[in-house]
């Protein structure tokens, strides 16, 4: 996968921008990704990625599923009682948009954030937190950013101390071990990012197989990363 622009096209009808969570592989017209018919999240390239991939995902899809029955639950329980509160499904649903939508914006700004391209080992050194809020507003203005930062795993275990923790670690930890497989054949690796619009999280793995140097990439203004973050996110540009 070259590194994304973030003028990338992002119709919210097209699924073109996932990823092979196992070799990070685009979707392309001509290849369709297969989608893991348990947790709806995880999408392969090739049967033989899935069953790869497996070990890895194995956990992290039965969290997934559990969550997404916990939201349906939820969302039951609200419409039940009346209540206005933002639905939990559907910012699942908007969750999943916005993670094929927006990974270029994402991964644009985890490049500049984290200066890989002055430091490409800091790929597996820090997690882009991202916090969004819903407007109720139609694609693409279907989010706005509360905040967004660059954190260490010392900064996750701080800021997110839920039971769920040790269960995000272990995930990063073998998306860092994949980054290195990544490394290892000359690429750069697997950026992570975790999106968070109230209790609904996601966490994207944004695989990155070209160096920003390879690709000519310097990053002169990093200063404005979070600027242009936001104006991708709510399309303000």
């Amino acid at each position: 996968m070259a590194t994304p622009s973030t003028q990338a096209a992002a119709d919210p009808e097209s699924d073109v921008l996932r990823q092979c969570q196992n070799c990070f592989k685009e979707q392309t017209e001509d290849r369709k990704l297969l989608t893991c018919s348990r947790c709806k999240r995880s999408h392969y390239c090739s049967k033989d990625c899935q069953t790869a991939h497996w070990p890895s995902h194995k956990e992290n899809c039965t969290l997934t599923a559990d969550l997404r029955s916990d939201i349906r639950a939820t969302s039951a329980a609200l419409r039940a009682e009346g209540l206005g509160a933002p639905d939990p499904q559907e910012i699942e649903r908007l969750l999943k948009q916005f993670s094929q939508t927006r990974r270029p914006i994402l991964t644009m700004a985890a490049l500049e954030a984290f200066r890989l391209d002055v430091r490409p080992q800091d790929v597996s050194k820090y997690v882009l937190w991202v916090e969004l809020a819903p407007t109720g507003r139609p694609y693409p203005h279907e989010f706005r950013l509360l905040r967004a930062e660059k954190w260490t795993l010392d900064d996750l275990r701080a800021n997110y101390a839920t039971p769920s923790l040790p269960s995000l670690l272990e995930r990063i930890e073998s998306l860092h071990q994949q980054s290195q497989e990544i490394a290892k054949k000359g690429g750069l690796g697997v950026a992570i990012a975790i999106v968070s619009c109230g209790p609904v999280k996601h966490m994207m793995p944004l695989g990155i197989s070209d160096h920003p140097r390879d690709a000519g990439l310097k990053f002169e203004n990093t200063d404005l990363w979070l600027e242009k973050l936001k104006m991708g996110i709510e399309r303000t540009f």
